[in-house]
């Protein structure tokens, strides 16, 4: 039949869902658990059984990587590279006030699921992840309400579940509730282990990648934690009772971490980058691992785990853990903002370098390294070794300069 459709208003046409899969992948059902502000100097091998003991144990026969280096201090470009396993100089999302359109010209993480025949499914509440960012390529079906709390987020993913258990599935899931107190206080559980003092809940003035240490913040953080913690186990649970572990990758990937957990001044400091990343499932090895990795790595690592085969060249990698050919030596992250000033930051295992451009930010192919600011310090100490170690400084300096000049677009404008 052909059927003419006519409206007065602007209408939405969606594709009709086959209810049984013909063709079957290697996992059944792969599961991405982005939590926004997932925080490593609070949430470490020390603490997790603590602060998220069913998590822990979720992922106890699984991969946990404590020490991920997001690419970017905050959510906009950084859960874009999530997205796309490129920098933010490559995928060019960084203008919070101009027109974004995410994966224009590179393929998202959900499209190769897609392409693969999974039935593709967002439950988001992310300002940032919004649809109209582009986020609704590469997913079936799109279930989005601005800060959304999990419990919501787990029982729509349920509900996909439970109607869609003979297709082969790919779920992400955000989580707010980690970034702020979604509806204005703290739920009750948490706020019986807040201490009196602590009950203040005046908007913070500054954004989140500009907060200094606060102990009242932590404290909130933790609490809030354990709320998630206890929801995220209906969801682990019902995972575990209705498949086969071999069949499934379940994973949890974050965009940052938060300024209020340390004391370092660096827009681009530890604190503010360093996230974990964890993976369990078919394949999947029992392991903490300390290797060098970036959430950039997280697209070309579940790819790789969940059996889909690429040849498109990524910034990300798949970790050595995982089978890739070599580990990362250092990781990159790169502030690009309007009107601010570029900064770079490279951690290896013993020192951060950090740059920081001396004219505010027009076009990131035109920046000056003669006229620059740059230092490296000791990650243990936080001691300034510049001076004795301008070697080093010029192996970063060069590498910097490679990134902007032949992998950043000079057509990138800010």
């Amino acid at each position: 039949s052909k059927v003419q459709i006519s409206s007065k208003d602007k209408l939405i046409i969606g594709k009709a869902i086959p209810l049984i899969q013909k063709k079957s992948n290697a996992k059944k059902l792969v599961i991405t658990l982005f939590i926004d502000g997932f925080s490593s100097k609070m949430i470490n091998k020390e603490s997790i059984e603590e602060l998220m003991p069913n998590t822990n144990l979720f992922f106890e026969q699984g991969t946990k990587f404590f020490d991920c280096i997001a690419a970017s201090e905050w959510t906009l470009p950084s859960v874009a590279s999530i997205s796309s396993g490129l920098f933010a100089s490559n995928h060019k999302v960084t203008n919070p006030e101009g027109k974004i359109e995410v994966g224009m010209e590179y393929k998202l993480l959900a499209e190769y699921f897609q392409d693969n025949k999974y039935l593709t499914a967002k439950f988001c509440c992310n300002e940032r992840k919004n649809p109209n960012y582009g986020y609704m390529k590469g997913f079936d079906r799109t279930i989005y309400k601005m800060h959304m709390d999990s419990h919501q987020i787990i029982t729509a993913a349920i509900e996909h579940l439970q109607t869609f258990n003979e297709r082969d599935n790919y779920l992400w899931l955000s989580f707010f509730d980690l970034h702020h107190h979604l509806n204005q206080i703290p739920d009750i559980s948490s706020q019986k282990n807040i201490p009196l003092n602590y009950h203040t809940y005046k908007k913070n003035v500054l954004n989140s990648p500009f907060l200094s240490f606060d102990e009242k913040l932590i404290n909130w953080y933790q609490n809030e934690a354990k709320r998630l913690d206890l929801y995220l186990q209906i969801f682990y649970s019902y995972i575990s009772q209705n498949y086969d572990m071999n069949d499934v990758v379940v994973s949890i990937i974050s965009d940052h971490g938060q300024a209020f957990a340390g004391k370092q001044k660096e827009l681009l400091s530890e604190q503010k980058l360093s996230t974990p990343m964890m993976f369990v499932g078919g394949g999947v090895k029992k392991n903490v691992s300390n290797e060098i990795v970036q959430n950039i790595d997280y697209l070309p690592a579940l790819l790789k785990l969940s059996g889909i085969n690429t040849d498109i060249k990524l910034d990300g990698r798949v970790p050595k853990e995982f089978g890739g050919s070599s580990a990362r030596k250092f990781s990159f992250s790169e502030s690009i903002y309007p009107d601010r000033h570029y900064e770079a930051a490279i951690y290896d295992e013993t020192f951060m370098f950090y740059f920081v451009s001396q004219d505010a930010l027009k076009n990131i192919g035109m920046i000056n390294f003669e006229k620059c600011n740059y230092k490296l310090v000791t990650r243990a100490s936080e001691v300034d070794v510049t001076k004795d170690n301008e070697d080093i400084c010029i192996i970063y300096l060069e590498y910097l300069k490679n990134h902007l000049i032949n992998r950043g677009s000079n057509e990138h404008k800010v």
